[in-house]
């Protein structure tokens, strides 16, 4: 899912050219796709600092951690 929204985004973006002003239609599917990214992004933002402090001396702490980000999500 990660890498669709970050396929899509890039589809949009590849025909930008410096200096030029898009369209407004152009900034609105490039609105849309970003937040359908970052979406996405925060949607596995959990598992990544599980996995990240999962290979660190910090191994430990990942559940907590993890827990800790879920909770701060779902606020």
């Amino acid at each position: 899912m990660l890498q669709r929204s970050a396929n899509e985004l890039a589809q949009e973006v590849k025909d930008l050219k410096p200096g030029q002003s898009p369209s407004i239609q152009k900034k609105n599917n490039l609105t849309t796709k970003l937040i359908g990214f970052a979406t996405k992004l925060v949607e596995i933002s959990p598992k990544l600092a599980r996995f990240v402090i999962g290979i660190t001396p910090l191994a430990p702490l990942a559940e907590p951690i993890g827990i800790a980000i879920d909770e701060l999500i779902d606020e």
